[in-house]
């Protein structure tokens, strides 16, 4: 598990930019230039705050020390002005980040469902042999955290490189000189402030590095746990009826269970180092109270430094190695951006091989041929062997075989998203073909929308006499009421959805897999019936295992 764990937590810098910078080229590339410009602006107006808050404290403290009650309500008065502006500057600077942040992710967001859904790559990257488990969380959930976690690292990072830089000078003019002796030389050591917050903050990052380095690859296994779970619950939901019907409560509980107790092992190893880093950060930013004290406490009572800058010393000497510690205090963020990093690019490089190995398409014609086709899985096992046939415009064939033959592979192959085959094959341009999958497709949306599917609508009265050839016509008042439909219709109701659309786009080319495997005789020969007269220029293949009786108009081709 170690190896595995160390293999997902490197996260190179190559990776990173790859990711981020095509924002920087795209057509938001002023967006994105000016508002990280702006949010320097506020990292920097923090910092000249943190400045003058520190000077403040000095003055603020020496007022006590002095007991001059005047000077005490002046400073008071000026805290209120200083945190006035500190809010302002706060408010802006987090509703900022939070947009700019929302904007790279809608602009990300939009680049990767592009490539996923481009060359049908939605479906292809399933044909790998490694292929990227839950495309959805990636785009959903990863893309949100590494955008949102990017623009605060970067604030952050950026505001405290500044503040380690201001807050260190500061510190040096505070620190006097210490003389180490060594072989009876005295060796002096300026700044001895700033190299005692230098050895601190590298004790603290060392420690946590040690201690937190599990947690990226633990950060990793979770997304994909917790991603499968949530498939399961959305499967659960989606499936309902058949799995009532079947009873199959018991089983999917146990199924649940199995997945959330995967969940519930990898959370423990998580919550226990989450615990380790805790507590060494809680130890740690104690300690750094103290040690300026120990360090400068002694001028203090030697009167060589007022009780002011005593405290401002303290004060200096926490935001330089707060600034250090930032990757200590940030590395649950870090552990989480950068495996959301490994899990974006992963996808994006599976959806680049998908590219490159999936270019067997057909070739295009003015019908449809096969010569010598033989289709095969991806390790290259033989499928179904086709004998050779063409389908020219106006006619009518039959490809009949029996279940499980592999006759739906033949499909994917004309459809141009399955490319293990041997053969010559060629297709009519894809606009003027038309494919019907035998499992009828219910989209989210109003039933309008479900038989217009892939188009957004067609006329009311185009559907309504689609709906009634179709013996649909007792749905026509439902037509802009949503639903799900997908389990509100009787599989014979969801495959005369797919009559209605052929009817409704009036392709030139048919392709229709198993249309009428969950409908009666009669039912079936009324639909075939319905297409052959609303269509009588169009070629239809049709592919089943039904007898030919059915489509006495077709030519018939035993597979």
């Amino acid at each position: 598990m170690a190896s595995s764990t160390e293999k997902l937590s490197t996260v190179g810098f190559k990776e990173i930019w790859i990711l981020t910078k095509p924002w920087w080229k795209s057509d938001e590339k002023k967006l994105a230039w000016v508002g990280v410009c702006f949010l320097i602006a506020m990292s920097l107006t923090s910092v000249y705050i943190g400045v003058v808050l520190n000077e403040w404290s000095r003055d603020f403290f020496n007022a006590l020390e002095q007991k001059n009650l005047a000077e005490f309500f002046h400073q008071i008065r000026i805290f209120f002005i200083i945190v006035t502006v500190y809010l302002l500057e706060f408010c802006t600077r987090y509703y900022f980040m939070a947009w700019y942040g929302f904007r790279w992710r809608r602009w990300l967001t939009e680049k990767i469902s592009g490539q996923w859904f481009d060359s049908s790559a939605y479906y292809k990257i399933h044909l790998l042999s490694e292929n990227t488990d839950n495309p959805d969380q990636r785009i959903a959930s990863d893309v949100t955290q590494f955008t949102s976690l990017s623009v605060s690292l970067f604030m952050n990072f950026f505001r405290e490189g500044i503040n380690f830089i201001t807050f260190s000078i500061i510190l040096w003019g505070l620190s006097d000189v210490i003389y180490l002796k060594i072989f009876g030389y005295s060796l002096p050591i300026y700044g001895s402030l700033v190299l005692a917050a230098l050895l601190y903050a590298s004790f603290g990052i060392v420690v946590i590095l040690k201690v937190g380095r599990p947690l990226i690859g633990f950060d990793i296994i979770s997304e994909k746990l917790e991603a499968n779970f949530r498939y399961r619950l959305v499967r659960i939901r989606e499936r309902r009826e058949e799995i009532v019907k079947l009873q199959g409560e018991l089983f999917e509980q146990h199924r649940l269970n199995e997945s959330f107790l995967d969940i519930t092992g990898n959370f423990y190893k998580i919550l226990r180092q989450t615990i380790y880093i805790n507590l060494f950060q809680n130890f740690h930013a104690n300690g750094q109270l103290f040690i300026p004290l120990m360090v400068a406490g002694g001028r203090y009572f030697s009167g060589a430094i007022t009780l002011g800058i005593l405290m401002q010393i303290r004060g200096v000497f926490s935001e330089v190695v707060n600034s250090l510690n930032l990757f200590l205090q940030s590395y649950t963020q870090i552990a989480g951006w950068l495996a959301s990093i490994k899990r974006i690019r992963g996808f994006e490089e599976c959806l680049d091989q998908v590219k490159k190995v999936h270019n067997n398409t057909p070739l295009k014609g003015a019908n449809i041929k096969i010569d010598n086709l033989t289709i095969q899985t991806p390790d290259q096992h033989t499928i179904l062997k086709l004998p050779n046939f063409s389908l020219n415009k106006g006619e009518h064939v039959l490809l009949k075989g029996a279940s499980g033959l592999g006759k739906t592979s033949l499909i994917r192959v004309l459809s141009g998203i399955y490319p293990y085959f041997t053969g010559k094959v060629i297709t009519p341009d894809s606009d003027q073909l038309f494919v019907v999958p035998q499992r009828a497709y219910m989209p989210l949306g109003t039933l309008r929308q479900v038989l217009s599917y892939p188009n957004e609508s067609f006329e009311n009265m185009l559907i309504e006499e689609s709906m009634n050839a179709c013996q649909l016509g007792h749905l026509t008042n439902a037509l802009d009421e949503t639903d799900d439909w997908q389990n509100r219709l009787s599989l014979g109701e969801q495959q005369r959805v797919n009559f209605v659309r052929v009817l409704l786009h009036k392709p030139q080319w048919i392709i229709m897999d198993e249309p009428t495997s969950n409908l009666d005789r009669k039912t079936a020969i009324h639909l075939i019936d319905v297409l052959l007269k609303s269509l009588p220029l169009a070629a239809m293949l049709i592919i089943s295992h039904q007898k030919e009786e059915f489509m006495k108009d077709f030519s018939v081709i035993d597979l």
